[in-house]
């Protein structure tokens, strides 16, 4: 079924069922003719006690392309909440127009200053289709804005920042700004609150530690209200709760390994004599683009610490030469994020070369600040932000 939750009368004037009583919807389905806005056939006004009153086509109409299959009782409801928030705010906008030049029917386009396409995005889509929805929009000088169906929080921690999964789906979806970082906007139709997740820090596989503001639809303005970046304060509760994760995936790593012997990472810990709940805590760290590594930073850090030892490349003289090397004859050399993954071993690298008090012929048993590597990593976390 195609829901459709514009169309227009016979006199050409836009109708928006959902905002009318159903006596009034009763009355206009009697006498009043509706027609698609887009293929002018005729359609059908549905009053339901279950879903949102919208239109239909007949069947065998051939006006389809534009509009979504399917659509889900929160999804129609989220646009509908939208756009009434942007026309009390006195915002111009339309509800689903179609816009006959790039063939696409943006969810709501605010046609403020600057011209944007709101979606909001119940399902999963492929990066392909939001990627030429985006360039579809771009070259029309429209900015594209996604806002997604808030996700399930009952993993989430009860305070403000705490551990979640967010699906790579979720992650195309993220919006890159200078001022503010990197933050998902999400909308929840139910409780009528918009849930920012910011500051994002990769623990391992799709697992993040994330702020979450809310924010009550009534309370929202527009332009969308930002966040702040974190504070240095609220950072060392990002690594606390960070340090707890690589605890846990190092107690994994021992007690759970299936390859036993043949594990990469506990052939390195047997070379080092060392069990791996005692590796130094400068390997497994939070590092720029880690999230090219799907494992926690300990298991990369890790082996590719002990790919300078073996090859005795003292820290100071480590190049991207190295960086090549390690990855060449690691299980990460195929891929198609080895650009990322070697950003990710350089900011490792400049990281503790910075913090490097006393070198050792092993640099497992070198001497970092500690203190100063945390109030490194909070630079470099802020700078992530900024050069999106």
């Amino acid at each position: 079924m195609i829901f459709i939750l514009t169309a227009l009368t016979t006199e050409g004037k836009v109708f928006i069922p959902s905002h009318y009583s159903n006596d009034i919807l009763k009355y206009s389905k009697r006498s009043v003719h509706f027609q698609c806005a887009e293929c002018h056939e005729k359609v059908i006004l549905r009053i339901g006690k279950i879903k949102v009153p919208h239109f239909a086509h007949y069947r065998n109409s051939s006006c389809t392309h534009s509009f979504s299959e399917g659509e889900s009782q929160d999804h129609l409801n989220g646009k509908i909440q939208l756009y009434d928030f942007l026309e009390r705010l006195k915002i111009p906008c339309e509800l689903e127009p179609y816009l006959q030049d790039i063939k696409q029917r943006p969810d709501i386009l605010v046609q403020a200053q600057e011209k944007v396409a709101l979606e909001y995005q119940c399902s999963k889509i492929t990066p392909e289709v939001i990627r030429k929805r985006n360039l579809g929009y771009q070259n029309s000088n429209i900015q594209p804005l996604w806002i997604l169906k808030t996700p399930d929080l009952t993993d989430f921690s009860s305070k403000s920042i705490g551990s979640m999964k967010i699906a790579p789906f979720q992650l195309e979806f993220i919006l890159s700004t200078k001022a503010y970082g990197r933050i998902l906007i999400t909308f929840c139709p139910q409780t009528k609150n918009f849930s920012y997740l910011s500051n994002f820090l990769h623990a391992y596989s799709n697992y993040f530690v994330v702020k979450v503001n809310k924010l009550p639809i009534s309370l929202q303005t527009w332009p969308l209200a930002m966040v702040k970046k974190i504070t240095e304060e609220e950072f060392q509760e990002y690594l606390i709760i960070y340090n707890k994760k690589r605890l846990n995936r190092l107690n994994n790593l021992y007690l759970y390994n299936r390859k036993g012997i043949q594990s990469e990472f506990l052939k390195v810990c047997y070379r080092w004599r060392i069990h791996p709940q005692q590796i130094p805590m400068f390997i497994g760290i939070p590092s720029l683009e880690a999230e090219a590594f799907l494992e926690h930073s300990c298991e990369w850090q890790l082996q590719l610490i002990d790919f300078l030892q073996v090859n005795k490349i003292a820290l100071n003289s480590v190049s991207v030469h190295h960086y090549s090397s390690f990855l060449a004859t690691s299980r990460w050399r195929k891929s198609e994020q080895i650009e990322k993954r070697m950003k990710a071993i350089q900011a490792y690298i400049d990281v503790i070369q910075e913090c490097l008090e006393q070198t050792d012929k092993n640099i497992s048993d070198s001497t970092f600040n500690y203190p100063k590597m945390y109030k490194i990593l909070y630079q470099h976390f802020l700078a992530k932000g900024a050069e999106n």
